[in-house]
């Protein structure tokens, strides 16, 4: 016999115990408990220190935004959301970008073609509530020597005279 519902159980361990062996079929009962858990320690956590999280996490966000604004790189991000997009202005660069960042420490999400349109190519920073901000001043770093190795695409279209 099987439980019908998973939430019967406090924990998998109760379960085996009452239903003996655990067999294949079981197992997602043990992945929804700890699924559970999971949230339910997360709830703990948004309740206890969520807004302290959440404004630290912008600090660091917008720390990098302007940064990028201090060099003159065009971001579409404008919510402040912590992945920050960073297009290349020449597609060709990004292995080159990517393995410069890789070198320096920084790990990021490439947006290669095929898989963007040669406009968007570039790449994406993944800012986290778990970044330090040694790690945010070593991005910020970086990403100074970035723009002074690679075209990166500008803010601003730049205007030519006729």
């Amino acid at each position: 016999m099987y439980p019908s519902s998973p939430l019967r159980h406090t924990s998998a361990i109760d379960g085996w115990r009452r239903f003996g062996e655990p067999r294949f079929r079981n197992y997602h009962y043990l992945a929804l408990a700890q699924g559970v858990v999971g949230v339910l320690a997360g709830f703990d956590v948004n309740e206890a220190r969520g807004d302290a999280i959440r404004t630290d996490l912008w600090r660091k966000t917008d720390q990098v935004l302007c940064c990028l604004d201090r060099l003159g790189v065009h971001t579409p991000n404008r919510s402040g959301f912590p992945i920050v997009e960073v297009p290349l202005a020449r597609h060709e660069d990004i292995d080159a970008a990517g393995r410069f960042l890789f070198d320096h420490g920084i790990y990021v999400t490439l947006a290669a073609y095929p898989l963007v349109p040669k406009s968007d190519v570039g790449f994406r920073i993944q800012v986290t509530a778990s970044n330090s901000q040694a790690e945010i001043e070593q991005l910020i770093d970086v990403l100074g020597k970035l723009a002074n190795a690679f075209d990166l695409r500008p803010a601003r279209p730049q205007e030519f005279a006729a």
